[in-house]
């Protein structure tokens, strides 16, 4: 069985997939950071960050989720 990753875990590979697709420092990714507002994410990076999220954790975000 595989073990269940603790949040410090979680949070370090989503922290590694926003420093690589916004070119952010580490530091500024922290657990309060808004993509938009802090990240200076925009529209065409949310796609990015989520095929990278799908990879890094082997699951599916549904695009509603994103795009309501």
């Amino acid at each position: 069985m595989i073990p269940t990753p603790s949040k410090e875990e979680i949070f370090e590979k989503v922290r590694e997939v926003l420093v690589d697709a916004l070119a952010v420092e580490e530091d500024e990714v922290r657990p309060d950071s808004t993509l938009v507002g802090d990240l200076g994410a925009e529209s065409i990076d949310f796609l990015d960050i989520v095929f990278k999220l799908e990879k890094t954790f082997n699951i599916k975000i549904p695009r509603g989720e994103l795009f309501p």
